[in-house]
């Protein structure tokens, strides 16, 4: 799926409170089952996937949708726990609104997740990941950006081989098949190519000197405030459910005990991308005004 981001604020950020609000912020939405903070997770995750995206965001948004709506038909099917039947299948099994409800939350959860993890892929290129480890662990941050690089470039040989045997009908047969022969000339090429990088980085002696860096991004006020606000809200949730404050069962009847308070914290939280996006927007109206 190729996507197409616009300017976002959040690079900005130091790459190291990013990666603490993202893993916060994914952790939360993938390991809980509460409507209240999956609802606000995808609310919030949307409105951010579009300021980012704008129209460009809608093909693969609706395919996130479509996933969601999957799961929450797929479930009742092999699950027919829960108390309240609302029809049976030709087969006599029932549909109960539990076993509905808990396969769409599953989808809000699932497409919440994805919607964050793209939003991280964007924020988090690989320049900034590696900016981030580099100086701490330099063998597995030069490994990461052979990796980063290595991706697009097998996707491209892919197409690039694929379309090579279409144009000269080599490899014809079932899909499967040429599928087959794309995968095998590509790996192969591969396995080449990472000898031939190998040797090139013995030869010019990589790793004997001193270590440079390309990005180098102080650690400011609003990064600090990032990460704290991050930690703390990853311990207000813990509290919460741990207390009982916070927690929904499904079976045998769908039962949510809620606090407002944690909701309108996590809610604000995941507005903080757009909070910096919306500062600095307004700021840049305000320095132009001045000109």
């Amino acid at each position: 799926m190729n996507q197409t981001f616009y300017r976002d604020e959040m690079r900005e950020v130091h790459p190291i409170s990013s990666l603490i609000f993202f893993a916060v912020v994914i952790g939360i939405t993938m390991f809980n089952m509460h409507t209240a903070l999956l609802l606000l997770s995808f609310c919030c995750g949307s409105v951010y996937y579009f300021v980012v995206r704008k129209l460009d965001g809608v093909k693969g948004y609706c395919g996130i949708i479509l996933l969601m709506i999957l799961c929450g038909v797929v479930n009742p099917l092999f699950s027919h726990r829960g108390h309240t039947t609302l029809f049976y299948l030709p087969t006599g099994s029932p549909v109960t609104f539990e076993a509905v409800f808990y396969g769409m939350l599953t989808g809000l959860m699932i497409g919440s997740m994805m919607i964050w993890i793209l939003a991280l892929a964007n924020v988090m290129t690989s320049s900034r990941i590696i900016a981030t480890v580099g100086r701490r662990a330099p063998r597995i941050a030069t490994m990461l950006s052979l990796i980063f690089r290595f991706i697009p470039m097998y996707n491209a040989r892919a197409k690039e081989t694929r379309d090579v045997l279409d144009a000269n009908n080599i490899g014809g047969g079932s899909p499967v098949q040429k599928a087959g022969h794309v995968f095998s000339i590509t790996t192969t090429w591969a396995l080449e190519s990472s000898i031939e990088t190998a040797y090139s980085m013995k030869a010019r002696e990589y790793g004997s000197g001193p270590k440079t860096f390309l990005q180098r991004q102080r650690f400011g006020i609003r990064d600090g405030v990032v990460a704290a606000v991050s930690i703390a809200v990853m311990a207000m949730v813990i509290v919460a459910f741990a207390t009982g404050n916070l927690r929904q069962s499904f079976y045998p009847t769908v039962n949510m005990k809620n606090q407002v308070l944690v909701d309108i914290i996590f809610g604000v939280f995941c507005l903080i991308p757009l909070i910096i996006n919306l500062g600095e927007n307004i700021r840049w109206l305000l320095l132009k005004r001045k000109i």
